[in-house]
């Protein structure tokens, strides 16, 4: 239809599939989001996951915290495994490494932060701070403290890194962190 590119959000191989037809026709395409196949050829802009997890870790490391448990997604998803591996760098560097605390959830919903936060307590594994894949794990995360009367930032501090656009910290508490890596950068 007269169009010299498309720039496509892409977040599962059904959309890639379509992609496909897409380029098979000569347009040429962008994707962006979750990239879950390499089998199109296209441009791909990425996010350094490794990095801003690092710093992240980081962070919290320099606010006094050392029981940092990571709430990271799915490990098949490249931003789960490049958080992970930073995470991995950084307790390892100030020798603070608990393997029980990097947590590999089963989505990036709500109540998979719940659930995940709930194991935790429930096994009685201490953390003073979380750092979570997507604002909803870390909101899913708050939520289920709230709940059990712990308190956010004097008990535990939350940092998330996300794409999306909302502020969490008005569903929760205004001084909960969030720590985003804007797109365009």
């Amino acid at each position: 239809y007269n169009v010299d590119g498309i720039i496509i959000s892409i977040y599962s191989d059904y959309n890639l599939h379509t992609c496909q037809g897409i380029v098979k026709r000569g347009t040429p395409i962008v994707l962006f989001g979750k990239k879950q196949s390499n089998r199109l050829e296209s441009s791909f802009p990425i996010a350094n996951d490794y990095i801003a997890a690092s710093l992240a870790i980081e962070n919290l490391i320099n606010n006094g915290c050392s029981r940092i448990a990571c709430l990271i997604g799915q490990s098949e998803f490249r931003k789960s495994c490049e958080f992970a591996r930073g995470y991995d760098r950084i307790v390892e560097k100030h020798q603070i490494n608990d393997p029980e605390l990097l947590i590999e959830t089963e989505g990036e919903s709500l109540s998979d932060g719940e659930f995940a936060i709930k194991k935790l307590l429930d096994a009685n594994i201490k953390f003073d701070s979380i750092f979570a894949l997507t604002s909803l794990l870390a909101i899913g995360a708050a939520s289920y403290l709230k709940s059990k009367n712990i308190d956010i930032i004097e008990e535990i501090k939350i940092v998330s890194h996300s794409g999306e656009n909302f502020i969490s910290s008005k569903i929760i508490r205004p001084d909960h962190q969030k720590t985003l890596q804007e797109p365009v950068k």
